[in-house]
């Protein structure tokens, strides 16, 4: 696939040309199928003193719909950093802000035709189809095979559901707890068919929280768990449980993963003093 604009990050103006185009493809979704609350540019690549940026530290284009908290970022690969290929597409849905109150659809592409088609399907999909996260990510895993889309989703929207959920809430836990430093992981562990851990560490180095999140094979259920508690097991308390079918995939388990994700949120608030 031919590179557009190979020079992007080593001349201005082939920067500004990038950000033209990425420009032009939005206003035409916007003012040809779009209907809906403002899309407005999002982030901005010029400094506190005026001076643009013309490096791959930024998205060189973004747009945010502060009505509906959601933004879109498309990120430039360098065609030089990616080993000579041209191929290079990702995306993935991704909680964003200090309490994870804005749902980003992140997109990183070398910029060539092929891969400004598929950006521009999954933009249409997320703006003009009022597509939610969750069905993106479904979308994002078809639509990107081999682990490029960094689905999570398991070809499951309970699943989906469950992992953006709780990176939602992690980012929400974030909020309730003081200062620390504070990870998550979700590194599938043998035996689960979802696992989550929030570790929130006090900033002189003390004993650790740990907040766990398991979706495990039970029979003919897959039984959903939440545990919260010192990283030494002190102060350890059993949160909400529920159920959902074997295969994650029956009509009913998305929004039995949505109930058991909002009864966390005030197990927590029931519980907050055992974090930092």
């Amino acid at each position: 696939m031919p590179v557009l604009i190979p020079d992007i990050f080593r001349d201005p103006m082939a920067y500004l040309q990038a950000e033209a185009l990425l420009r032009s493809l939005f206003d035409r979704i916007k003012c040809a199928d779009y209907q809906g609350p403002m899309w407005t540019q999002w982030m901005t690549t010029t400094g506190i003193d005026g001076t643009r940026f013309y490096d791959d530290g930024a998205p060189v284009y973004s747009q945010v719909c502060e009505e509906r908290a959601r933004a879109i970022t498309v990120w430039i690969v360098d065609p030089q950093d990616a080993l000579g290929s041209s191929n290079i597409f990702r995306a993935l849905m991704e909680p964003y802000g200090e309490y994870g109150e804005i749902d980003v659809l992140d997109i990183s592409c070398v910029l060539t035709d092929e891969n400004l088609a598929t950006a521009e399907q999954l933009i249409r999909l997320y703006m003009v189809d009022d597509q939610t996260p969750e069905a993106m990510t479904l979308h994002i895993e078809a639509l990107l095979p081999n682990d490029k889309g960094r689905g999570r989703a398991k070809h499951s929207l309970a699943l989906a559901s469950l992992d953006y959920g709780l990176r939602k809430h992690f980012c929400r836990l974030r909020d309730v707890v003081r200062p620390c430093t504070a990870s998550y992981d979700a590194t599938l562990k043998p035996g689960n068919v979802f696992n989550a851990s929030m570790r929130f560490g006090e900033p002189d180095g003390g004993q650790e929280v740990v907040v766990s999140a398991q979706a495990k094979h039970d029979g003919e259920k897959t039984r959903l768990s939440y545990h919260l508690g010192k990283s030494n097991g002190e102060g350890r308390r059993q949160g909400p449980m529920a159920e959902i079918s074997a295969a994650c995939d029956a009509p009913d388990d998305a929004r039995l993963v949505k109930q058991w994700l909002d009864a966390l949120a005030q197990f927590v608030d029931e519980n907050r003093h055992l974090l930092p």
